[in-house]
């Protein structure tokens, strides 16, 4: 027996908030995953920069992985690492070959854990507001592959009791049998009237589905040019109306979105896109970079007690004070004789997570609002202020304190870069105008996409473009380019409001 554990994972069907609190464990410790070419690329993202990721592709068509190499992949693995991780589309143990592999394991007497997932035709179905099983008119499911061994020498699909069936059908894999299937079935007595839908990329972004008669389905799927991953779907439930596809009429569904922050702003985007149906291609143009642990800034830092107001203007400020402030052993208790102000309700919600909340926000989020209505109701004269904000931060909201006489002291808490990533998969996105919106949220994202992709390439794109406020599209402008639309709320939940109502 080795001292490694080969974990066989369903990795779900594709949308990556379906996979199980398990799954996501295993994947976050793994040293190595073995993973199919339907598993999401996303959650692999997931895993720890060591990890050692091996594709092994798709099983059919050109250049197949077959199950031997698979095996010999698993064998020399399980004498290198100690958790192997098998991750396949879906669940393991449906259509999913985990009995060759559970069978290897015993043979090679690895010790060995089933994760399941949530199967395709059940996602399909969900996806697409179908009813697998309904009271009225389905009261069994039955599900078969649609591609079976090349070496059998005899299909085990038993088309006549399919064809009896009363329930609901559901083939995996049927595509490329579609014609045969449908034959089969019509053949052996089903009506050839029976509803019929064929699923494509079943919970992506770029999901599909086909809606017809049984006889009608070959056509129907060879005119909307159907690929696989497909589920096809068999009985009176395929018939579901429009309005119960809850999950393409979202408002973005189909929508092809461009996102350019920061990593970890990216995420936050992407997150909150998808929930509108969007498909996103990202781009990481910037990097935030703490700035908070340097001598001057951990001198400040240190003596937050002596200012009258604390200013932040982003939550990445915040995040970066207080993480200084955990290594300098202190806490929220140190603002206690200061107020605070915030730049934008996403300010004033991070700092919430610390137990703060601040003293002024202004309605309109940009540092001459916040002078005007902030010394409207204060008097700050004499008051000594800390600015904590980003090194490439415009001079104009010192200047401006300064000038009704506040004593400023302006700190760097961090700084914002262009990053080194490639940049080719979002241009070739521009270049073959496959993009509806290009997202902007700060002037230096704008600097960086300009500069990495070309200002030509962004003129020319037929890409909507959305800013999420007026120092972002004045930053637009310089280049000559003009947005199509402004977030009212100069907030990322306002960016994707104006997006979704477009």
């Amino acid at each position: 027996m080795t001292n490694s554990t080969l974990y066989l994972v369903g990795a779900g069907p594709g949308d990556i908030g379906l996979v199980t609190l398990r799954a996501m464990e295993l994947i976050k410790k793994a040293d190595c995953i073995i993973y199919d070419g339907l598993v999401n690329p996303a959650l692999l993202e997931y895993a720890p920069a060591e990890t050692e990721l091996i594709r092994v592709g798709k099983r059919i068509g050109k250049n197949p992985v077959t199950q031997e190499q698979i095996n010999e992949i698993i064998l020399a693995k399980a004498k290198q690492y100690k958790i192997i991780l098998r991750l396949k589309g879906g669940d393991p143990c449906m259509f999913g070959m985990a009995a060759q592999e559970v069978e290897l394991c015993t043979q090679a007497r690895i010790p060995f854990e089933i994760v399941p997932g949530i199967t395709a035709a059940m996602a399909a179905a969900c996806y697409s507001g179908i009813f697998l099983t309904d009271r009225s008119h389905s009261s069994q499911v039955t599900f078969a592959t649609g591609h079976e061994s090349p070496g059998k020498a005899q299909s085990s699909l038993d088309f006549e009791n399919l064809a009896k069936s009363r329930g609901t059908l559901v083939f995996y894999m049927g595509i490329g049998n579609l014609e045969k299937i449908v034959l089969n079935l019509i053949a052996c007595g089903k009506n050839a009237q029976t509803p019929a839908a064929v699923v494509e990329n079943a919970t992506r972004q770029n999901q599909r589905i086909v809606q017809t008669t049984l006889s009608m389905l070959r056509e129907k799927c060879e005119s909307e040019k159907i690929k696989p991953p497909a589920i096809i779907i068999i009985g009176e439930s395929a018939a579901n109306p429009d309005s119960y596809n809850w999950f393409m009429n979202k408002p973005l569904f189909g929508k092809k979105i461009a996102i350019t922050r920061d990593a970890a702003g990216n995420n936050v985007l992407e997150n909150k896109l998808r929930k509108f149906g969007a498909e996103i291609i990202r781009y990481n143009s910037i990097e935030i970079i703490d700035k908070c642990q340097n001598d001057l800034a951990q001198e400040i830092l240190g003596r937050i007690n002596d200012f009258n107001w604390m200013i932040f203007t982003s939550a990445n400020a915040i995040r970066f004070v207080f993480s200084a402030l955990s290594k300098l052993k202190k806490d929220a208790r140190v603002f206690c004789a200061s107020r605070i102000a915030c730049i934008g309700s996403e300010s004033a919600k991070c700092l919430e997570t610390y137990g703060l909340t601040a003293d002024f926000v202004p309605t309109k989020y940009t540092s001459s609002d916040l002078v005007d209505q902030l010394s409207g109701e204060y008097d700050l004269i004499g008051k000594s202020i800390l600015l904590l904000r980003s090194k490439i931060a415009p001079d104009v909201l010192p200047k401006s304190l300064n000038s009704l006489g506040a004593l400023v002291s302006d700190i760097d808490a961090y700084n914002v870069v262009a990053s080194n990533e490639e940049s080719g998969h979002l241009e070739e996105s521009l270049l073959r105008s496959e993009l509806d919106w290009i997202t902007f949220t700060s002037a230096s994202c704008v600097t960086s996409v300009v500069n990495s992709v070309g200002v030509d390439v962004m003129k020319k794109n037929s890409a909507k473009i959305a800013s999420i406020g007026p120092i972002t599209s004045l930053r637009l402008k310089e280049f000559g380019i003009c947005a199509d639309i402004e977030a009212k709320e100069h907030t990322i939940d306002g960016l994707v409001e104006v997006i979704s109502k477009f």
